[in-house]
């Protein structure tokens, strides 16, 4: 069990090198990979300075994750609402993919992606046409052709896989053997308002865009950070922390880390500072050639800076005054 909290929050963007929340996204999404809200909470959904999560095993069957809608500055200013739901596909859609090579569903990688707009889901469909938060750039997806699941033996990819921000069309965590609907997209336990469906948004999910349509009608792009529950179980409050960088860190750390993949041949281009797909490829080919196929997820730490020569610093116990 963790608490989610405003301090968690900021403390996690700091180890990731994420962005930080600008005066214009008053409203900030967060998915946390193998965890449930807490059945003691007796307001999971009302805005709180801190909810308890507890971690929970991904199945592909039942919803396991936690979505967090964050108010970091505001009338609300440093609150957090928590929300069941998915990050991961569900394993009927699993297995068709793999059947077809892997093609038609896959796993978003953790990271921070700026660019989750409000839109429709199914824009296609007219029975099932629903308004949602959708994605309007390539990110860093998993695709598997082996198994069932998601390791980093699977390939990696960058795509626009639209794996759009909707309802899970299902009313608990606890259901049938195809009890959420997901195909890669993140999932909020509920249903949506659509025709298919008259009884309007319901649930978890109805709360969660309310939030987002009804308190901030002017927000339409909200940043979304995915990270696995247990980076943020892992975090002490208060003491030195190790950095990480991975999909959407951005500053000097990432800097030294493209001019040493520089070195190794394995980023072509301007240094920017931005880990976008150029540096995750690199660091992608550097791991797998220099610490094994299995160590290949993506993600810098102490192991992989080491192998590349880089310095790696320890971030104070205190958040950066700027945050």
């Amino acid at each position: 069990m963790f608490e989610v909290s405003d301090q968690l929050l900021r403390r996690l963007l700091q180890i990731n090198s994420f962005p930080t929340p600008t005066r214009d996204q008053p409203l900030f999404f967060f998915g946390f990979r193998g965890c449930l809200p807490d059945r003691a909470d007796p307001a999971p959904q009302a805005f709180a300075r801190s909810h308890r999560l507890v971690q929970a095993e991904l199945d592909y069957v039942h919803p396991r994750c936690t979505l967090v809608e964050w108010q970091p500055w505001g009338d609300g200013e440093h609150s957090v609402a928590v929300f069941p739901g998915s990050t991961v596909p569900n394993l009927a859609c699993i297995a068709k993919a793999r059947a077809k090579g892997g093609a038609g569903a896959n796993q978003l990688m953790t990271g921070y992606f700026s660019d989750y707009a409000k839109g429709i889901h199914h824009p296609n469909d007219a029975e099932r046409a629903t308004k949602a938060f959708v994605q309007t750039m390539p990110r860093t997806v998993r695709r598997t052709q082996d198994d069932l699941d998601y390791d980093t033996l699977d390939e990696a990819r960058i795509e626009l896989p639209h794996d759009n921000l909707h309802a899970a069309w299902c009313e608990t965590v606890e259901g049938t053997y195809d009890s959420f609907s997901s195909a890669g997209c993140q999932v909020v336990v509920g249903y949506p308002e659509c025709r298919m469906h008259a009884a309007g948004d319901t649930g978890p999910w109805r709360v969660f865009k309310e939030n987002a349509y009804g308190r901030y009608p002017d927000q339409q792009k909200f940043p979304y950070v995915l990270l696995n529950a247990t980076e943020a179980a892992n975090v002490n409050l208060g003491v030195p922390a190790t950095p990480r960088l991975r999909f959407g860190s951005a500053g000097p750390l990432v800097t030294a880390l493209q001019r040493a993949l520089d070195v190794h041949h394995l980023y072509p281009g301007r240094i920017d500072g931005q880990f976008g797909e150029r540096t995750f490829l690199g660091v992608l080919a550097f791991q797998a050639a220099k610490l094994g196929a299995q160590a290949d997820d993506g993600i810098v730490g102490p192991r992989t800076a080491a192998a590349l020569g880089v310095d790696w610093p320890s971030l104070p116990s205190e958040l950066r005054p700027n945050v």
